[in-house]
């Protein structure tokens, strides 16, 4: 097989990853921007790019810095193992890109000097939250898993901020296809009634056909004195009874 044919191969796909970094970097699908952005961010915004899409096929090209994303696809000419592992290491390399865009777009949220809880930080992400969903299920629906698995990492890891976590949640709820029962039970796991914990539960609800039972989500129960909780807990659980009613004659 000729290089040539290699790089025509390669370039659609670049192309395309190149289109959703781009729209995702500037937050430009629908109009997907932070509502009032200072020109500090705005400056910030402005110096980040995606690269042209490689036409190197023998070997991938590593990130400049987190913002800036590439495109280099795996080898072609492998055998087919060694194919089947790049194209793994492919997809968790652009997952991880599109995880760091999303990390970028909340610490630019928190600049605003409104932003000063984890539920204002996510309402300004809110509106990116949602290009940033359907650009990867119009444009890479092939990176699902890894992106859940990036997704899950995230939830569970240590000193993530809470503003993160609540859009973490809520990109759950967006996008079910991104729900992993793990990451939701570290989220349910923390010791306060906050808001990062009423996201959580909303996340599971969303996805409670999707995912297994939760010994977790029993401990909240247990443990909930916080109103705010209980009326979560009992429209789930209200939520459940339907699901089991028997259809009427």
């Amino acid at each position: 097989m000729s290089r040539e044919r290699n790089v025509a191969d390669v370039a659609p796909r670049s192309r395309t990853w190149r289109n959703v970094c781009l729209a995702l970097i500037v937050g430009a699908i629908g109009g997907y921007t932070l509502r009032s952005p200072s020109h500090a961010i705005a400056g910030q915004l402005a110096g980040a790019e995606c690269p042209e899409p490689s036409t190197d096929v023998r070997s991938p090209a590593p990130s400049a810095a987190p913002i800036v994303l590439t495109a280099a696809a795996p080898a072609l000419r492998a055998p087919a193992r060694e194919n089947e592992d790049q194209e793994l290491a492919h997809r968790q390399g652009r997952s991880r890109e599109l995880m760091l865009v999303l990390q970028s777009r909340v610490g630019l949220a928190k600049l605003l000097p409104h932003a000063t809880s984890p539920e204002a930080v996510a309402n300004e992400v809110e509106t990116y939250l949602q290009g940033w969903t359907d650009a990867v299920t119009r444009g890479a629906p092939e990176l699902v898993d890894e992106l859940a698995a990036e997704l899950e990492q995230r939830m569970c890891a240590p000193h993530v901020e809470d503003g993160e976590l609540v859009v973490l949640a809520q990109a759950v709820t967006r996008m079910p296809e991104l729900a992993n029962a793990r990451g939701l039970d570290c989220l349910l796991a923390r010791p306060t009634e906050d808001y990062v914990l009423w996201t959580a539960l909303e996340a599971w609800d969303s996805n409670a056909a999707r995912l297994p039972p939760s010994a977790m989500l029993r401990q909240v129960e247990l443990r909930a004195t916080d109103e705010r909780t209980l009326s979560r807990l009992r429209f789930m659980r209200a939520a459940d009874e339907r699901a089991v009613e028997p259809p009427e004659q």
